[in-house]
């Protein structure tokens, strides 16, 4: 989720196993789909871990930052939120480097002109998006292909919000929801649509209300409008909704219409 919202919300900073309509069983079923001669990168492997762990834990990921993210830490003003700043880079530095042959505390990153990080040196190939909210961060991870991800904790919005981000089509879907539906209907389309931007990695350089993705509970997730004029656009899209648990929700956005997830349990898993 990105900073301008965070003032409206309880979310202290910006920022797998679950997804809409599976069973927990289906969930940790791992899918086997063979890289051939596609650009098609076919699998996103998605991991979530709770930011909210004991000091020992904690202290063992600390180990893994870079002095950059320690000087992060140092910044923060609440102690909560840098407790789990830390156990969100360090959890992701741990996962990213399960992936090849470089230790967490050896992974270097640098960041396009709008901000959006990258894997440097032998890890180029890897590309990943994280998000927390609150107690919980989601990491996506994927070769070749960029990707987003968001995860939201429901929680009472302003209606201001939707009426400021969201396209004409996106207002109209949520107000017709029943009011008891429509906290969850927001956050499912700001995930999806907060995934998108990430997955396009300009940051505030595409305004929110410039797309649509679907809103109401019997649609599936997916971008319907993008790059007016252009029918196509939409369709090279897959959008990816899970659930972490009843209170929260999470999108991934990747351009790749055939990809699938892939629910990862633990770092070795």
């Amino acid at each position: 989720m990105r900073t301008h919202i965070a003032s409206t919300s309880a979310l202290p900073i910006r920022h797998s196993e679950w997804v809409s309509g599976l069973s927990l069983s289906q969930c940790q079923t791992v899918f086997a789909i063979m890289h051939t001669n596609t650009s098609d990168p076919a699998i996103v492997d998605l991991w979530i871990w709770p930011l909210d762990i004991d000091s020992r834990e904690r202290e063992r990921l600390y180990g893994f930052l870079s002095e950059d993210e320690k000087a992060r830490v140092e910044r923060f003003v609440h102690g909560r939120h840098a407790r789990r700043f830390i156990t969100a880079r360090g959890g992701m530095r741990e996962r990213l480097a399960s992936y090849g042959k470089s230790a967490p505390d050896q992974l270097h990153f640098a960041a396009n002109a709008y901000g959006k990080p990258y894997l440097t040196g032998e890890n180029t190939g890897l590309c990943f998006n994280l998000s927390h909210s609150l107690d919980l961060a989601a990491l996506a991870v994927t070769y070749h292909c960029e990707i987003g991800v968001d995860i939201e904790i429901i929680r009472p919005i302003e209606e201001e919000i939707a009426e400021t981000f969201f396209s004409p089509r996106e207002r109209a879907d949520l107000a017709s929801l029943p009011p008891a539906e429509r906290e969850r209907g927001f956050f499912q389309a700001w995930t999806r649509k907060e995934a998108f931007v990430k997955a396009l990695g300009q940051g505030l350089a595409i305004p929110l209300d410039s797309f649509d993705v679907s809103v109401k509970p019997d649609e599936p997730p997916q971008l319907l409008r993008w790059q007016d004029g252009n029918p196509d656009a939409a369709h090279r899209w897959r959008l990816h909704h899970f659930e972490a648990r009843s209170d929260c929700v999470g999108a991934v956005a990747i351009p790749s219409p055939h990809s699938a997830l892939s629910f990862k349990t633990s770092v070795r898993a």
